[in-house]
């Protein structure tokens, strides 16, 4: 199944939204758990909604940390979504700290509750908000044919924060914070909104990923 896009199943993904994305965007989808359908395949999606330590105990529970790092050795993309952007990275102090995919350096941290003027933020962060260019690298990734300042659809109460500037293509402002919206390195790629649910220039990026 080499045309084939991965969705991986670890149990807290919206996996079935994001294959009727793809699919409607002309791409064909599979969802699994299978270590070597994921270890073999050229492009997966990490998908997620829950908790960073509950994530990655049920990945680590069925090894998907193995056959995903498999997998980008042989050269595959991967395209982490929200709660799977996260887990791309070192670590989170969501529940105390658990250690991530160690993919991308640097943490994944608490959004603040006050700004500088002492303004509350509402937590979690939902709803539509801008992403703006972060990066030079901006169409070279999976956002070709996206205007900076474009809306997007967010729902996170952790923010993941790159070690590496070079790492951040994108950022929304959140009542006077910058948070990483979408990162890059290499193969590897993370939407910190929900591309599915975020119309179509969020169906934009499954077109890019289809076609890369």
């Amino acid at each position: 199944m080499p045309n084939k896009i991965i969705v991986i199943d670890y149990g807290m993904g919206n996996t079935k939204s994001v294959c009727r994305a793809i699919e409607k965007m002309g791409g064909k989808a599979l969802i699994s758990n299978n270590n070597k359908t994921i270890s073999q395949s050229k492009k997966l999606i990490l998908p997620g909604v829950g908790s960073f330590a509950s994530g990655m105990s049920e990945i680590k529970k069925k090894q998907l940390d193995k056959s995903i790092k498999l997998a980008l050795s042989n050269g595959a993309y991967l395209f982490g979504i929200c709660l799977g952007m996260q887990l791309l990275f070192n670590n989170s102090e969501e529940n105390g700290i658990t250690e991530g995919l160690n993919l991308v350096e640097g943490e994944v941290k608490k959004i603040p509750i006050y700004n500088d003027n002492q303004l509350t933020r509402k937590i979690p962060h939902i709803g539509w908000n801008k992403i703006f260019s972060e990066s030079s690298s901006w169409n070279d990734t999976f956002l070709k044919n996206i205007k900076s300042e474009s809306f997007f659809y967010f729902i996170h109460s952790f923010m993941a924060m790159a070690k590496n500037r070079s790492d951040v293509i994108a950022y929304c402002n959140y009542l006077g914070i910058n948070i990483p919206s979408v990162i890059c390195r290499n193969k590897v790629f993370g939407t910190q909104f929900h591309p599915e649910n975020s119309g179509p220039e969020g169906l934009k990026i499954y077109k890019n990923f289809i076609l890369k």
